[in-house]
């Protein structure tokens, strides 16, 4: 019974790591779409330096979520009811969400 509850907690943080990594990577790249459309202007222009430093923050962004923010939110799968769970998780993208809107807002005026 524990070696299979074992391998299924090993199999979750696996996915929680592989999500967190797309998630970062999906919103960087929405990020820089929306507000920063230089970025993929200087690709266009062939700025390679400002191409580099955008994939380096990427990757900056999801070395900082995984080892940082995930281990804290896996500790308390355990300890937590599944209500709460859904607000420490879903409640961040939606704070997320709600500053690009108004970051886009500010770069629109």
């Amino acid at each position: 019974m524990s070696v299979s509850l074992a391998i299924i907690k090993f199999t979750f943080t696996i996915y929680v790591y592989v999500h967190n990594i797309m998630y970062v990577c999906i919103r960087t790249i929405i990020v820089h779409c929306i507000i920063f459309q230089d970025i993929f202007q200087d690709v266009i222009f062939i700025n390679i330096k400002s191409f580099i430093n955008s994939i380096f923050k990427v990757f900056i962004n999801t070395i900082i979520t995984i080892f940082f923010l995930r281990p804290f939110f896996v500790f308390f799968y355990d300890f937590t009811p599944p209500k709460i769970m859904i607000i420490i998780i879903v409640f961040p993208r939606f704070f997320i969400i709600f500053l690009l809107l108004i970051k886009l807002i500010r770069y629109n005026q």
